[in-house]
C-alpha cells in the first residue's frame, strides 16, 4: 500500500514558489507600481534626460539620429541609450521618469524569476529557487543597481542568458522547441544585452557561459552552444556595434580612461563586512553622507560608495558555501565566476591595480565596484543549492557561528551614525 505524505509536509510546487517571487518583488517595489520615482543623482541628470531624448526621435520616426544632442548624435552609437532594446520603445508611450520606473521594474522581476529558472535547471528545490530569485532581486547590489538603468536593465537580461544556455545544452525528455529555436532563443538573449551595452555585465555574461559550459557533462555540445548563441548575438547586434565603435573613435573616450577613472569607486576589502552587517561603516550609505568619519577615505572620490548598500546577508554566504562544499561541478565553477567578479570589484585593491596604463585604457573600464552586481547571481544560485543542507552541513554551522560572534563585536565596538 502506498503511504501518501502529509500536504504540510510536502516542499511547495514550483508554480507557487515562482508566484510568491513575483508577489515578493512587487511587494518591495510597490512604490513604483504607486507612480513613485525612485531615482536621484545620475538618473535625473543623464538617463532621464536621454530618455526623454529617445521617445521623442520614437514619434519623429526611427530614432537613428537627434539634434537635440552634443549637436546632433547618432542615437544607434550611444551606448547607454539601448535604443534597439525592445522593451525601451516604453519612452515613447509614457513619459520619461515613470517609463524609466517601470522598466526597472519589469526589470526587476526578470532578475527575480530568471534566477529561479536558473537555479531549477540546476537542480534546486522548489524552495531553494524561491530563495535564489528573492536574492538575486532583493540583495544590497541588486537593489542599489535600480537607481542606475545601465545596470538594473542588462541584469534582468542575465539569468535568463543562463538558463537559454542551459535549455540548449541539456539534454531531457521535457525540452521544448527545437535545437535551432533553443540556440535562437540564447542569441536573442546575447542580443539584448549588446543593445544594452554595459560592458561589465557583458564581461559578466561572458564569464558565467564560459563557467557553465566547460563544467557540464557533455563539454564538447556545450561550448558549441554558447559559442554559436553568442555568435548570433553579435550578428544581430553588429549594426549597433559598428555604428558604437565608430562614434568612439571621433570622441574623448578613444583613448581610454586614465588610472584614476579606470579605478575610481573601488571596493575597499574593509567594505565587505556590510555584505553581512549592513551599515557596518556608518548609517546611510550613499543616501546622506551618513558615512563613519574614519571610513570616507575607502572611497576617495567622493567619500561614499557608489552603491548605497551591499548586505547579502551571513545565511544567504553560509548556505553558498554549503553548496560549494557538496563539490558539485557547476555550483563549484559558478563559485569561481563568481569570486572572479568580487576580485575585480576591489578595482585598485586588487589584481586590476597590476595591469599597466596602457592596458587599463584598452579595457575601457569604469567603476569597478559594478561588478558586484552581476556576482549576486551566482551567489543567489549557490544559496538556493545549498538550503537543503542548512541542517546537516558542519560548513553553515561554522559559518554561522563565527558570523554571529563577528555581529556581536561590530555592535559593540563599529561605528557609530
Amino acid at each position: 500500500m502506498t503511504v501518501r505524505a502529509a500536504t504540510s509536509d510536502r516542499e511547495p510546487t514550483p508554480t507557487i514558489a515562482l508566484v510568491a517571487v513575483v508577489l515578493s518583488v512587487l511587494a518591495i517595489h510597490a512604490g513604483m507600481l504607486a507612480g513613485g520615482v525612485p531615482f536621484a543623482g545620475d538618473v535625473g541628470a543623464t538617463f532621464e534626460p536621454l530618455a526623454g531624448i529617445v521617445g521623442a526621435a520614437w514619434h519623429e520616426g526611427m530614432p537613428l539620429w537627434t539634434p537635440r544632442l552634443g549637436g546632433g548624435t547618432p542615437l544607434l552609437a550611444h551606448p547607454a541609450l539601448g535604443v534597439l532594446y525592445p522593451p525601451s520603445v516604453l519612452v515613447a508611450l509614457v513619459d520619461a521618469p515613470r517609463a524609466l520606473a517601470l522598466l526597472t521594474l519589469l526589470h526587476a522581476l526578470l532578475t527575480a524569476t530568471g534566477t529561479f529558472a536558473l537555479a531549477r535547471r540546476l537542480g534546486a528545490r522548489p524552495e531553494g529557487a524561491l530563495l535564489a530569485g528573492l536574492l538575486a532581486a532583493g540583495a544590497g547590489p541588486a537593489v542599489s543597481a535600480t537607481a542606475f538603468p545601465n545596470l538594473a536593465f542588462p541584469h534582468g537580461v542575465l539569468p535568463w542568458l543562463l538558463v537559454a544556455q542551459l535549455a540548449a545544452t541539456d539534454s531531457g525528455s521535457g525540452r521544448r522547441g527545437s535545437p535551432a529555436a533553443r540556440v535562437a532563443a540564447l542569441g536573442a538573449a546575447w542580443w539584448a544585452l549588446f543593445a544594452l551595452g554595459e560592458p561589465v555585465l557583458l564581461g559578466a555574461a561572458t564569464l558565467f557561459s564560459t563557467a557553465l559550459a566547460l563544467s557540464g557533462e557533455r563539454r564538447s555540445r556545450a561550448v558549441a552552444v554558447a559559442a554559436s548563441g553568442l555568435a548570433l548575438g553579435l550578428l544581430c547586434a553588429a549594426p549597433q556595434l559598428a555604428a558604437q565603435l565608430a562614434w568612439l573613435r571621433a570622441s574623448v573616450r578613444a583613448a581610454g580612461f586614465v588610472r584614476e577613472g579606470a579605478l575610481a569607486w573601488s571596493l575597499h576589502p574593509l567594505a565587505l563586512i556590510e555584505l553581512i552587517a549592513p551599515n557596518a561603516l556608518g548609517a546611510g550609505g550613499t543616501g546622506g553622507g551618513q558615512v563613519a568619519p574614519w571610513a570616507r577615505g575607502l572611497w576617495p572620490v567622493k567619500g561614499t560608495p557608489l552603491f548605497a548598500g551591499i548586505y547579502a546577508g551571513l545565511p544567504a554566504l553560509a548556505l553558498a558555501a554549503a553548496a560549494i562544499g557538496a563539490r558539485t561541478r557547476r555550483a563549484t565553477a559558478l563559485a569561481l565566476a563568481g569570486g572572479v567578479l568580487v576580485l575585480l570589484a576591489l578595482g585598485r585593491f586588487g589584481p586590476l591595480a597590476l595591469l599597466p596604463d596602457g592596458a587599463l585604457a584598452a579595457l575601457g573600464l569604469r567603476f569597478p565596484v559594478k561588478a558586484l552586481v552581476p556576482a549576486v547571481v551566482p551567489l543567489a544560485v549557490l544559496a538556493g543549492l545549498g538550503l537543503p543542507r542548512l541542517g546537516a552541513s558542519r560548513t553553515v554551522r561554522l559559518l554561522l557561528g563565527a558570523g554571529i560572534g563577528l555581529l556581536v563585536v561590530l555592535a559593540l565596538a563599529g561605528p557609530r551614525p
